[in-house]
């Protein structure tokens, strides 16, 4: 799991062994049960199969090339040949471009933070 929600689980199994001291063994269940729960959600999130169509949303690669990749077998096929799906775990992620940065805007935003500045001091 991912680290926020890996440690919102925790924090529940922790939570579930303090109050199991305290004598809430029902409590004490209850939030073993719902770190449980949390912990299967995120294993169907990453296992659910994507069509091409969906994968390609979430990766950032073109269907076509999610297609190459499932026929050379460098992305598992979770589906049947023909019908192709990728489990979102197996999805490969294309990088994000950096935009450049505009000169204009950085000029404009350091004369903005002086003009901020210089009103403080006054």
């Amino acid at each position: 799991m991912k680290g926020a929600l890996a440690a919102l689980a925790e924090r529940w199994r922790d939570d579930a062994e303090v109050l199991r001291r305290c004598g809430s063994e029902r409590t004490a269940a209850l939030c073993e049960t719902h770190a449980a729960q949390l912990e299967a959600a995120w294993r169907a999130y990453l296992f659910e199969p994507l069509s091409i169509e969906v994968a390609a949303k979430e990766s950032g690669y073109s269907e076509s090339r999610l297609y190459r990749l499932v026929e050379s077998g460098v992305v598992e096929n979770a589906g049947k040949l023909g019908a192709p799906l990728i489990r979102r775990a197996h999805l490969p992620r294309r990088p994000q471009r950096r935009t450049p940065s505009c000169p204009a805007a950085d000029r404009v935003a350091i004369v903005d933070a002086a003009l901020s500045e210089m009103r403080k001091g006054r």
